[in-house]
């Protein structure tokens, strides 16, 4: 039996743990500057060797891509007072939150971020998190976006409103939310928009007679699509005529997530008649005016938008 050499076993290892180190290296490089390992291990997207798998890395770049359009927000917002203040909406794990709080708000010096969950172990988890990395000036709350309104754990108002794949009606929850609470400012990644394509189920035989239009949601992979395509740019007309400026764009390639649509509002106070108009005619079109009508603030914003 032949027995290696004990330099050549040394070598080889030396060679591994080289090459361990320089594919560890590779991967910090993908990190921000001043992002903290630890953090990154606590959220599980670091492994405790420092290694990033597929998921994580995909994971990751999301919450970077969207860091790259909240922290010109947060900037102007921390020029202008005392804040910002921020409302993470289904925030889950709050990488988010936590991921904004470490690049941005701890260096500030003064801020909040609010994360809301309706899972209570999530919630304590988070608060655990938050106490162990010292990040003091971040509260998580167990409610829904709806709950949330009126909680008085959260400021009358609030500076930035995120909802990062809020499910189905948590978005528009979250819109409202930000309406409510006066926000400056709302990034929102919709997801899972059921409650149209339902609507749209529950009045196909009529609308088919009606309007050759029908024939975009006849099929049902075409109703969920078509439903959720219909969903955000009511949402965005919506926002407009609330007096937001609204811009949509990706959050990353669609070769990391389908929930690809990236909806952000910035407040100027010049409400637009003409999005309103376009709204109910919209809703009428679909014969949708009845099921969505009130959530879309159809006989309320429509009196008080300016030309």
């Amino acid at each position: 039996m032949n027995k290696k050499n004990p330099s050549a076993v040394t070598t080889d290892k030396r060679i591994r743990d080289a090459g361990k180190s320089k594919n560890e290296s590779a991967e910090l490089q993908e990190l921000r500057p001043g992002q903290s390992v630890e953090l990154l291990k606590e959220l599980h997207i670091l492994t405790r060797d420092g290694r990033l798998n597929q998921d994580s890395r995909r994971k990751l770049k999301q919450v970077y891509h969207l860091f790259n359009f909240i922290e010109p927000l947060l900037t102007e917002l921390s020029s202008q007072g005392s804040g910002p203040t921020l409302a993470d909406h289904g925030a889950g794990k709050s990488y988010l939150g936590f991921i904004l709080y470490d690049l941005y708000f701890k260096a500030l010096g003064h801020g909040h971020i609010y994360g809301v969950e309706t899972r209570a172990e999530l919630v304590e988890k988070s608060r655990a998190l938050a106490q162990r990395l010292h990040f003091e000036r971040m509260s998580f709350l167990n409610l829904s976006v709806a709950e949330s309104a009126d909680a008085r754990e959260l400021p009358d108002q609030i500076d930035v409103v995120t909802a990062l794949h809020a499910c189905d009606t948590a978005t528009d929850d979250a819109i409202a939310f930000g309406l409510q609470k006066k926000a400056r400012a709302m990034v929102l990644v919709p997801c899972c928009q059921a409650e149209m394509a339902a609507c749209l189920r529950q009045g196909k035989a009529l609308q088919l007679a009606r309007t050759p239009l029908a024939e975009l949601w006849r099929h049902p992979l075409h109703t969920r699509e078509l439903g959720s395509q219909v969903t955000n740019v009511l949402r965005c007309l919506y926002l407009e005529a609330n007096g937001y400026q609204v811009t949509v764009t990706e959050l990353v390639g669609w070769e990391h997530s389908m929930k690809n649509e990236l909806i952000i509002a910035r407040y100027t106070g010049q409400k637009k008649r003409s999005a309103a108009e376009r709204l109910r005619a919209l809703l009428g079109e679909f014969g949708l005016e009845h099921a969505m009508g009130a959530r879309f603030g159809i006989g309320v914003v429509a009196d008080q938008v300016e030309n």
